[in-house]
């Protein structure tokens, strides 16, 4: 949960920022859930079963500027942030792992 949320907060996430998050229930809801609220974020959960027009409204309307997704939710969030105007980044959930100096937790 600290190595994500050191990842948040790199990500620009501060105190009241939104944090969206796109996939199934797992471990890593949770770890996105905590971590937010470490680095002073607001989680906002999303339904994987929503169309990308409906969950880029959502992204936009909550003013989420980062999007956590599961991997097999790459397309749809994808798409989603494309509708949002881009306004969120979408970063998968766990790539963490790939940056230096940092790990899945």
């Amino acid at each position: 949960v600290e190595h994500t949320a050191a990842r948040l907060r790199e990500l620009g996430v501060a105190a009241g920022a939104r944090v969206a998050y796109l996939g199934p229930n797992s471990i890593d809801t949770w770890v996105c859930f905590f971590a937010t609220a470490r680095a002073g974020g607001i989680f906002v959960s999303l339904n994987i079963r929503l169309a990308a027009p409906e969950i880029g409204y959502m992204l936009a309307d909550s003013g989420s500027r980062v999007l956590v997704h599961a991997p097999e939710c790459a397309e749809l969030a994808t798409a989603a942030c494309a509708v949002a105007d881009r306004r969120a980044r979408a970063v998968v959930a766990g790539s963490w792992a790939s940056t230096p100096g940092t790990r899945t937790p």
